[in-house]
């Protein structure tokens, strides 16, 4: 087994098991468990774009996390051309690889400035760990399935 030395000095980039679009996240204050409810993929909009929402949570999990790393969350249309419509950013330490770090997201006054696919971008340092494709739709088009 190796020391808790030798696990500080291995700066591992944390493996991400889950990322999920949700309206909200609920966390029980006695057992820690979370209910994440609104899961979604695409933002419908009855009237003209932009179009922002005012209650949006990402929730994380992972795991293999040894070391200290920024972590980041950021939105950005598919070009990449525009800067992000947010980021947000915390520098986070943890030393067990095996324990499962859960972390909520919770964002307010998101704005998606046209129809069109984006991508919710999760980074530790500059190494990406998870991307989600959000798609923003006009209402008067039919969901996709």
């Amino acid at each position: 087994m190796a020391s808790d030395d030798a696990i500080k000095d291995d700066p591992r980039i944390p493996y991400s098991l889950a990322m999920v679009v949700c309206d909200a996240i609920y966390v029980d204050p006695q057992s820690g468990k979370r209910s994440i409810t609104g899961v979604f993929s695409q933002i419908h909009s009855a009237i003209a774009f932009p179009i922002t929402l005012h209650a949006m949570a990402v929730y994380v999990a992972l795991s293999e996390w040894i070391g200290t790393h920024t972590l980041a969350l950021q939105l950005v249309d598919m070009t990449e051309e525009a800067a992000p419509l947010f980021r947000m950013e915390a520098e986070l330490d943890y030393n067990d690889p095996l324990e499962v770090v859960e972390i909520d997201f919770r964002l307010g006054g998101v704005t998606f400035p046209a129809p069109g696919k984006y991508r919710l971008q999760l980074f530790a340092g500059t190494s990406i760990l998870h991307e989600r494709l959000l798609i923003a739709v006009p209402f008067t088009e039919a969901p996709s399935p």
